[in-house]
């Protein structure tokens, strides 16, 4: 052998030998990408109880414990008269993400039974949770609503509601609106809107009003049994100020308003300086003149006016709550009560992040997101919460307008502001409200409530009557 079949034979080996340490060096590090970065797999899910069954709909939905490690880009429920039904039958469409959602199931025949499932999709595909089945019942009814939309837009001369029709009763709604009255319960007797057929949500532009007149209203809906009727709400149109409302406090500060079920509230918190009978209110910045007083006071967001009093109006003690003097004339700091009654009408016409209507303010509170501004609250992750951008269509829903203005207490904790030895928990955080309820007759301590940017419920405490709250009206 010369030397250049050895000299051959070398490098083959080598090349050889190079190339399998290649091979050996690709597949460890396919190896260890796979591992880091498993495939991603289909949706984990399972169908929710069916339950409102009616001859024409029913209510059902999904929760998704896992999203395989891929976005859930759609979600909701399909059914069909066969079993095993798919996303190519009749389905919702309910949003995207994660956890638990509801869903309504329209248009549906008398007397006739009907598989449904959960389903999610991601890029693996689509996925679907158990199969369950129902019967509609077979007798036929008049539209059954969900609600009448609180009034907003409220002018001098017209303003806006609306209504959700949940169910057209076995027979197709043939036509829908609001209707409404000076007097108590209106009828499609009375002045309507005419907002078409079909079930769902609809929007309604009243017209032709009265300046500073209260009305009363209900959403309608219509097909060939008759007419049913939604919860009654009712308004004030503007005086001839043109002042929202004419919410007008001592300080000649205008404030917006809103009807919500049998109730109006303002939309901005207090920032009066001055009680409805003309005499001011003290102000005080310092902790031990805030901690003496037992009389009534007030102060700004760090004590300063000029940037947080148009956003976040005042923070007040609660004696100031006790004169019964603190909100403009025909108005009042509501009551534990009044708190109560506004969350629970809410959360029995829809107002929760998840649809859900059963329950009360103990039990199924996830109202926050629709009674909370879309501005002035920190960034959340958690689901249904102010500060997190999931289910648009909820946040503000209400046009309550509640916004993120801390509250001033002596104590303090990690990360909350001080001024002149007074503690101002951060506002974008929460915003807590004053009732006028004592905790029990001649206690320390009177009931408030609490938004938060990281729960998706309206809480509920008590705290001493020192503390600075923020106030929200509610009209006598």
């Amino acid at each position: 052998m010369n030397m250049n079949t050895k000299n051959w034979e070398s490098n083959t080996i080598q090349k050889h030998v190079s190339v399998i340490l290649l091979c050996a060096l690709l597949a460890c590090v396919n190896s260890c990408t796979e591992e880091n970065n498993p495939e991603a797999q289909l949706p984990t899910l399972t169908t929710l109880t069916i339950s409102n069954i009616t001859s024409a709909s029913a209510t059902s939905g999904g929760n998704i414990t896992d999203d395989g490690g891929a976005e859930v880009t759609a979600r909701g429920v399909c059914w069909s008269t066969n079993a095993s039904p798919t996303v190519s039958d009749s389905k919702t469409m309910d949003g995207t993400g994660t956890g638990t959602f509801a869903s309504s199931l329209n248009e549906l025949a008398k007397n006739t039974t009907y598989h449904v499932r959960a389903y999610a999709i991601n890029k693996v595909g689509t996925a679907y949770g158990n199969e369950l089945s129902f019967m509609t019942t077979d007798i036929l009814t008049v539209p059954i609503l969900l609600a009448t939309t609180p009034v907003s837009a409220i002018g001098q001369t017209s303003a806006v509601s609306g209504g959700i029709v949940s169910s057209d009763g076995g027979a197709g709604v043939t036509m829908r609106g609001v209707c409404w009255s000076v007097n108590h319960n209106p009828t499609t007797d009375d002045a309507k809107t005419t907002d078409g057929p079909g079930t769902g949500s609809f929007t309604s532009t009243l017209s032709g009003l009265m300046l500073n007149t209260k009305y009363y209203v209900r959403a309608y809906a219509t097909n060939n049994i008759g007419t049913g009727y939604g919860e009654e709400t009712y308004f004030t149109t503007l005086g001839s100020s043109g002042v929202p409302g004419d919410v007008v406090d001592a300080d000649g500060n205008a404030y917006k308003s809103v009807t919500i079920g049998s109730q109006i509230w303002m939309t901005e918190n207090l920032k009066t300086t001055t009680y409805s009978d003309g005499t001011p209110i003290a102000f005080i910045t310092d902790s031990l003149g805030w901690l003496a007083d037992n009389q009534g006071a007030y102060t700004w967001y760090r004590n300063d006016s000029i940037h947080y009093s148009g956003t976040y109006g005042a923070l007040y003690n609660w004696y100031a709550v006790n004169t019964g003097k603190l909100c403009p004339t025909d108005w009042h700091v509501p009551s534990e009560d009044e708190w109560i009654t506004l969350q629970n009408y809410l959360i029995a016409h829809g107002f929760n992040y998840d649809g859900t209507t059963n329950g009360d303010w103990k039990t199924n509170n996830k109202i926050a997101k629709a009674l909370s501004d879309i501005t002035t609250w920190e960034s959340s992750g958690d689901l249904g919460s102010p500060g997190n951008t999931d289910f648009p269509s909820n946040r503000n829903a209400t046009g309550f307008n509640a916004r993120a203005g801390g509250f001033k207490d002596f104590y303090g904790s990690f990360g909350f502001f001080v001024s002149q030895g007074l503690w101002f928990p951060y506002a974008g955080l929460e915003g807590s409200w004053w009732t006028s309820s004592e905790e029990v007759p001649g206690a320390v301590s009177a009931f408030w409530h609490q938004i938060s940017t990281y729960q998706s419920g309206v809480l509920r405490s008590h705290n001493d009557k020192y503390y600075g709250l923020s106030i929200r009206c509610v009209k006598n």
